[in-house]
């Protein structure tokens, strides 16, 4: 995962959209080097998503820095 996708700014391998989660506003940061999807905590709050806790997991970033997920949320549909 890069490290633009963690602080959500822009490279040249990432494109940032305006989005829908549930028919309310988010912004869309795609980086095509970021392998699986994250979903800001903020965001998920937002938008009601639900989230699964006994799948957490940890994520290596760019530098070696881990950081733990909440969760998974399944079957999340985002409009552009």
């Amino acid at each position: 995962m890069s490290i633009h996708a963690v602080v959500g700014s822009t490279s040249p391998k990432t494109i940032k959209l305006i989005g829908q989660i549930n028919r309310k506003p988010v912004s869309v940061l795609l980086d095509i080097g970021s392998i699986p999807n994250f979903v800001d905590p903020g965001v998920v709050k937002k938008t009601g998503l639900k989230v699964n806790p006994e799948h957490s997991f940890r994520v290596t970033i760019a530098g070696g820095d881990k950081l733990q997920s909440e969760g998974i949320c399944k079957a999340v549909q985002v409009k552009c």
